[in-house]
């Protein structure tokens, strides 16, 4: 069955570790955080796309497999 909601975490683009914001700030594009790992600083819209990405292949994933499973009980 499909998902209807899904969770994508946003990711350090250089260790790959989860990133914890500030949940008081609005982030834009441009805006920087930093690593808790490895004190790099991300983009925020390239973390943004990179999570859209993520999200979109998850969707396509969980259709992928519901039409498997559709099409596997009219055989």
């Amino acid at each position: 069955m499909i998902e209807e909601n899904f969770t994508v975490s946003l990711t350090c683009l250089f260790c790959d570790v989860g990133l914890e914001g500030d949940t008081c700030v609005e982030y834009k594009s441009g805006d920087l955080i930093k690593c808790q790992n490895c004190d790099a600083e991300n983009d925020y819209g390239s973390l943004i796309e990179i999570a859209k990405s993520k999200g979109i292949e998850k969707v396509k994933l969980d259709i992928e497999n519901e039409l498997k499973n559709i099409f596997k009980k009219f055989k």
